[in-house]
């Protein structure tokens, strides 16, 4: 099993309770506080990860929010990239 290091909501779709047991259950949730943060600033917060964590890491995308963000993603030698899971997140990264 792999470690989930950390969870990014979609900020429009995110439930509360479901955040308050995640967290409950030990794990790290973050919630943006609008759809710009979620766009120019979440990406940060897996560069975090990616700094203090030696081992691969892969992100596991819904909706292709972090498309504009590969490059920088990509300059840390443990990120292996992004899985995709909709079609439409899949046109982000391939514009």
């Amino acid at each position: 099993m792999y470690p989930v290091d950390l969870i990014i909501a979609i900020t429009y779709s995110a439930d509360p309770p479901t955040v308050d047991l995640l967290r409950e259950k030990g794990y790290e949730v973050y919630v943006p506080a609008s759809i710009d943060e979620m766009l120019n600033d979440a990406w940060k917060k897996v560069a975090e990860k990616l700094a203090q964590n030696p081992y691969p890491l892969v992100l596991q995308e819904v909706g292709g929010y972090f498309s504009n963000w590969t490059h920088e993603l990509g300059a840390y030698k443990n990120f292996k990239g992004c899985v995709e899971d909709t079609a439409n997140g899949l046109w982000r990264y391939e514009a």
